[in-house]
């Protein structure tokens, strides 16, 4: 019997140790393994907002389509983001974003990242990605309270995004980042490939009065128009602001502000000076996006919170409890044999 109550508590020291090891292990290797973004990642998130201004490309070619500029347009923006594959630490992403005004499509983008799926930085594997540097469209999982650096895929040029604080958003907890970045040539092929590059000088001077332009820049710009090259070249740049409210656990974007101007811009004397802003649009969460994206935070703050710690901590209290239990069971046992000595 006494060998017995021995093994016992020498099993359950040892158990108790791997228990405990277990906790180590599952803590610092197994969950920053498993809290990652998922392979199947695939959410939408919807936004409503206006256009102060808009270009009406149809009106480029054909005066009866209306006004060169739509102003104070309702929009919306569908911001679909999904993940096309895995690779070890790193994921291909498709983020695109499509504008409506009108009922109509007016923008349109489809960028594909190489995303780490830890740090949602730059990854690796993939080729014929946008060659980004900063955060694309999430923050990190366990999002710290410091400046992170974001990524403008219309200029391809990074952005602070600078913590300002922490708020409730959706009846999360969540850090807010603002940012603005200031106007900067639009390089992304795909946002220029929907922007005339060109016009015919007599069509400039057809349209030039459905610009949104003061009668002193009118008349600047009508007395310039002959020196220009003919077709009159155009190139555009992007500004933004937002503020971002972000589930620190997830790294999920739970509400969003944002506001972007893209400008038409002439070249005079080697110069581009801007003319008119071709797409002026200011736009926030949904009601159900926020809702949405609130749940999902939730959700997926709970999970990550028992990898991280309800797991390793009940592997580590069972752990302690049995290296507890079978010690003094080794103990009482040393003590038995004593007194058996003794006698």
């Amino acid at each position: 019997m006494a060998y017995m109550r021995k093994s016992a508590s020498i099993i359950g020291i040892a158990l108790g140790l791997l228990l405990m090891l277990a906790a180590g292990g599952v803590r610092w290797f197994v969950a920053p393994a498993l809290a990652v973004l998922p392979g199947n990642t695939d959410t939408t998130r919807n936004y409503t907002g206006t256009a102060a201004l808009l270009l009406n490309p149809s009106a480029l070619t054909s005066p009866a389509a209306g006004d060169l500029l739509v102003r104070n347009a309702p929009i919306t923006v569908a911001h679909h983001t999904k993940a096309l594959g895995t690779k070890g630490g790193s994921a291909l992403v498709s983020d695109a974003a499509v504008i409506t005004a009108g009922g109509k499509p007016v923008a349109s983008v489809d960028h594909h990242y190489a995303v780490d799926r830890s740090d949602l930085g730059r990854g690796s594997g993939y080729g014929g990605v946008v060659k980004q540097t900063g955060l694309t469209f999430n923050w990190p999982i366990h999002t710290r309270k410091q400046n992170y650096v974001g990524w403008v895929a219309d200029t391809g040029k990074t952005t602070p995004l600078r913590f300002t604080g922490a708020a409730k958003r959706g009846g999360v907890s969540t850090y807010v980042f603002t940012t603005a970045a200031a106007a900067a040539p639009i390089t992304d092929p795909l946002v220029l490939k929907a922007l005339p590059q060109s016009l015919p000088k007599s069509t400039v001077a057809q349209l030039a009065a459905g610009l949104n332009l003061t009668p002193a820049q009118l008349s600047t710009f009508r007395a310039v128009l002959p020196s220009l090259p003919d077709p009159v070249p155009f190139s555009y740049t992007y500004q933004v602001s937002a503020t971002y409210w972000v589930a620190p656990a997830s790294g999920i974007v739970v509400d969003v502000t944002q506001h972007e101007v893209r400008t038409l811009n002439l070249s005079l004397g080697g110069a581009a000076v801007p003319v008119t802003p071709v797409m002026d649009i200011t736009f926030r969460s949904s009601p159900s996006t926020l809702k949405a994206a609130a749940t999902d935070a939730r959700d997926k703050g709970k999970a990550i919170h028992r990898i991280y710690r309800t797991v390793p901590l009940g592997l580590l209290v069972v752990g302690a409890v049995l290296f507890l239990l079978g010690l003094v069971g080794v103990l009482l046992g040393r003590r038995q044999q004593a007194r058996s000595k003794v006698r």
